[in-house]
């Protein structure tokens, strides 16, 4: 997937060269610099997430449960899609519809 924002025009003109590129091109609108920041929540969602699961791996470790099978049920608990293809980004602007929650 890749994301785009900037002048129309522009925008039209290398959109087939992008679409060779890369399954999705996600066009975020007029405004300049719109896809770089989504780019860059995208990376402070993955940093923050690295640490909460830094977390839970350290306290599973304290209290003698399997870091694995922690962070494993934690995320398939809350409905997490750990390496999906589809995206937040994508989610964002309504070009996916989200996935439904598991049952509890």
């Amino acid at each position: 997937m890749m994301l785009i924002s900037g002048d129309p025009a522009q925008c039209g003109a290398v959109m087939p060269e992008l679409e060779t590129m890369t399954g999705l091109v996600v066009n975020l609108g007029p405004k300049p610099g719109v896809a770089a920041a989504y780019k860059l929540f995208g990376n402070l969602t993955v940093i923050g997430m690295m640490g909460v699961v830094a977390d839970v791996v350290r306290l599973a470790h304290a209290v003698g449960v399997a870091p694995a099978d922690a962070v494993a049920k934690v995320a398939a608990r809350k409905g997490l899609a750990f390496g999906s293809k589809e995206s937040m980004y994508v989610h964002a602007r309504g070009a996916l519809k989200p996935r439904g929650r598991p049952s509890p």
